[in-house]
């Protein structure tokens, strides 16, 4: 990427915008989940204790690097988690699926990918994974819930490792992404 975002400022717009938005206990029907996160070691741990807190218990994760953005990427990969997760709803009982992506990410960089378009694909796999449940009929009685979650990883303290090095995820609206679309992230001061 020849040019890096400020994350922070764009993640400040995204907030003021109400596309990103605060996830909320009360979002979930129930506490169990199919978890789709990338597999980045560095912040798995942050986003499964994020979801385990939220649920109550652990969520079921289905991981690869790039997570989410596999399903928009690799129509193989596509069919891998959605098999593995029709397979993990029914045998955990589950009915909702968490999708997760997250910038900066080794998935992303190798696709030239800035935060806005990491976040349309993180809506565009949510959107597919809730299509194949919704259409299916063994998911018509209980149907399957999708949520789509980016997550922020501040790079200022990423080369600062003395200071605690601030992560955020959030909940991508959909329906306000869907209305307003996103803004450019490279109109938001870069720094080199």
């Amino acid at each position: 990427m020849p040019q890096r975002v400020n994350i922070r400022e764009y993640v400040e717009k995204l907030k003021g915008e109400g596309i990103l938005q605060k996830i909320s206990q009360a979002d979930f029907n129930e506490p169990r989940a199919i978890f789709i996160p990338c597999a980045d070691m560095d912040r798995y741990d942050d986003w499964y204790s994020h979801m385990k807190f939220l649920f109550g218990r652990p969520p079921h994760p289905l991981s690869q690097n790039g997570g989410a953005l596999q399903i928009t990427l690799n129509p193989l990969r596509k069919m891998i988690f959605i098999e593995d997760a029709e397979d993990a709803l029914i045998a955990k009982k589950a009915n909702q699926i968490v999708v997760l992506s997250h910038w900066p990410c080794l998935i992303a960089g190798k696709h030239n990918m800035f935060p806005d378009e990491v976040i349309r694909r993180t809506v565009n796999a949510a959107a597919l994974v809730r299509g194949y449940f919704n259409s299916h009929q063994k998911f018509q009685m209980n149907p399957i819930r999708v949520f789509a979650h980016f997550h922020a990883d501040y790079e200022d303290a990423l080369i600062q490792p003395e200071i605690d090095r601030p992560m955020e995820t959030y909940s991508i609206n959909e329906q306000t992404f869907l209305k307003q679309g996103l803004p450019d992230p490279l109109n938001q001061m870069s720094y080199a």
